[in-house]
């Protein structure tokens, strides 16, 4: 989770990232 407090929009590039392997 400090990856999202440190970058915010890494998150939303992991959802996505996440998203396109599943």
């Amino acid at each position: 989770g400090y990856i999202v407090l440190n970058r915010p929009w890494a998150f939303v590039q992991w959802l996505r990232n996440a998203d396109i392997k599943e």
